[in-house]
């Protein structure tokens, strides 16, 4: 089977197996997005994994450069992708974006684990009504 051919039918049954689930999106037929967390709350991000011509020979693109994950610190970002690029290593020549999919959410906790709950507070002041004696 050529790549093509296997990009095909790992397609037909990612679509098998997300059909109804709204957290995943078919961009284009060689990309595929995830969202991973509490939807919209500050630990969810959206997982993009992106197929070459001569993936599952070579590993896809994973990043998370998705406008939706402006709210996660580098460090996380970093530690994701990381995760799943050594996932992906570990699993060429195979259909693996469910596998890279469903091992991002079973170790989600983790990856989050230094990307805090909510945005940083805010403090603002001024000195408009300060009055110095």
């Amino acid at each position: 089977m050529n790549c093509l051919e296997a990009q095909q039918e790992e397609l037909e049954v990612l679509r098998s197996i997300y059909d109804g689930d709204e957290r995943y999106t078919e961009m284009t037929p060689s990309t595929i997005q995830y969202k991973i967390g509490e939807n919209d709350g500050y630990k969810s991000f959206l997982l993009e994994i992106k197929w070459h011509e001569d993936y599952p020979e070579k590993a896809p693109n994973i990043n998370l450069d998705a406008f939706y994950n402006k709210h996660l610190n580098t460090e996380v970002k970093h530690a994701v992708i990381k995760f799943a690029e050594e996932q992906a290593d570990n699993l060429l020549e195979t259909a693996m974006t469910y596998t890279l999919i469903e091992s991002v959410k079973e170790n989600s906790e983790d990856l989050l684990a230094n990307q805090p709950n909510s945005p940083p507070v805010q403090v603002s002041w001024s000195l408009k009504n300060v009055f110095v004696f």
